[in-house]
């Protein structure tokens, strides 16, 4: 390590009023524990000798004393409770990681074109800048890209070919081809499995196509931004007589129709329409089974949140907590980590075993940077550049000397390296308003 910013004990005291609940900031673990125990975790500088030693000096000999240390070694040896010698174990060095690790997904931009267009596109209305001559991915490319995914048979693992735009299924035959490529690798495999998903606006998505996909396993999130005014506000059809919101709808009844299970709306926040609660309601009742939100990325003063907004927006966000907190798939999933004591020690998964194809071949690190050529790693015809790619790799929300302060660093794990990037010009640090 350059520098050393771990500490401990590192805890927050969440309540006193009955129990004691504290929360360690390096294991994610919610404590619930007497005065005692409490006294000792709020002491130690450490669990060597010396330390023990001290703490025994500090609060007495005394029998409770005893058990509270007996208490704080054990949830140290079940690692509830982490002190740096341990997180030192689990973290990389600044920038070391294996270039050469095997990919296991790709993601396929197969068509940067869109019959959208959305106001607050991060992809600039779909096609990233780049020329209309690259709209379409050709089948020599995706077959390719394909064909870099780790192919062995292993108990646990799988691979992945996803499907993005632009909107996707502007490409539809690359898609039914793709899927049956890489179905048919599959069969080589007992124990490997393969898996397809994709995110898409719908407004393509026939019922012909849908129940093609439901055939071949492949999990689709739908783009929808809410009731009709709001997702036509923000994401119009650029055929001015169509009704972008009824169309998103239709697709997903045609999946709906072929028997697809229900699936999982993406909605993005904007200055528009922060109530999330009732935005939840919507979807249920157009048979969504959750809900994935995100903030909008933008500084247009017509879109961007507000500081006003924001905690607006985390106001409906807790309210689910008392509801039904399986409507929100975000609370979902810091709730479960939280329950399992899964700390997230590093920023998004970004340049670590899949990577985002643009239709011409180009690697990037992900999606969101198939914009800016800094951020692009290989060919799929080359393949992975390691030493493009290790300039982006190993790096820990402990190193970021803005995360590091944070005590909810290892629950959202840093956030997303393209956002921090493309908001402070730093991946490592976050834009202002989420601290």
């Amino acid at each position: 390590m350059l520098f050393d910013i771990v500490t401990f004990p590192e805890f927050r005291h969440l309540n006193s009023e009955r129990n004691h609940v504290i929360f360690d900031v390096n294991s994610t673990r919610l404590l619930l524990v007497d005065h005692h125990l409490l006294s000792v975790l709020m002491t130690v500088k450490g669990i060597d000798d010396r330390g023990l030693t001290e703490l025994r000096s500090m609060h007495g000999n005394s029998v409770e004393t005893e058990t509270a240390i007996k208490t704080m070694l054990e949830l140290v040896h079940v690692h509830h409770v982490l002190c740096p010698n341990t997180i030192q174990q689990n973290m990389s060095q600044v920038g070391e990681w294996d270039c050469n690790r095997n990919i296991d997904h790709v993601l396929l931009n197969v068509s940067t074109a869109c019959q959208l267009r959305c106001k607050y596109c991060f992809a600039e209305g779909g096609h990233y800048g780049r020329p209309d001559s690259e709209a379409m991915m050709s089948w020599d490319v995706a077959r390719a890209a394909i064909d870099m995914l780790d192919r062995r048979d292993a108990e646990g693992h799988s691979i992945a070919v996803g499907f993005f735009g632009g909107e996707p299924l502007m490409n539809w035959e690359m898609i039914e081809k793709s899927i049956r490529y890489a179905n048919g690798i599959a069969n080589e495999y007992v124990k490997t499995k393969v898996i397809f998903n994709m995110t898409t606006n719908g407004v393509g998505l026939t019922r012909e196509r849908a129940k093609f996909l439901k055939e071949h396993d492949c999990s689709i999130m739908f783009s929808i931004d809410g009731c009709e005014a709001t997702h036509n506000d923000l994401r119009p059809a650029k055929e001015s007589e169509q009704n972008s919101w009824q169309s998103t709808v239709q697709g997903y009844n045609n999946w709906l129709s072929v028997g697809g299970r229900a699936l999982t709306a993406r909605a993005t926040i904007t200055a528009k329409d922060t109530s999330v609660s009732p935005m939840i309601d919507l979807f249920r009742r157009l048979g969504f089974n959750s809900v994935n939100t995100q903030l909008v990325q933008t500084e247009d003063p017509e879109l961007k949140l507000s500081t006003a907004q924001l905690h607006q927006y985390e106001a409906h966000q807790l309210s689910l907590l008392t509801d039904d907190i399986s409507k929100s798939t975000d609370l979902q999933r810091v709730f479960s980590s939280l329950c399992a004591g899964r700390p997230r020690p590093s920023f998004c998964g970004v340049g670590r075993s899949g990577y985002a194809v643009q239709p011409n071949g180009d690697i990037f690190l992900c999606h969101r940077f198939a914009s800016d050529d800094s951020f692009k790693i290989g060919h799929v015809y080359s393949g992975v550049d390691p030493n493009k790619l290790a300039k982006h790799q190993g790096w820990r929300v402990n190193n970021s000397l803005v995360c590091s302060r944070c005590w909810a660093r290892h629950i959202c794990g840093g956030g997303c390296y393209a956002e921090n990037y493309f908001a402070t010009q730093a991946p490592l640090s976050p834009r202002p308003e989420r601290l």
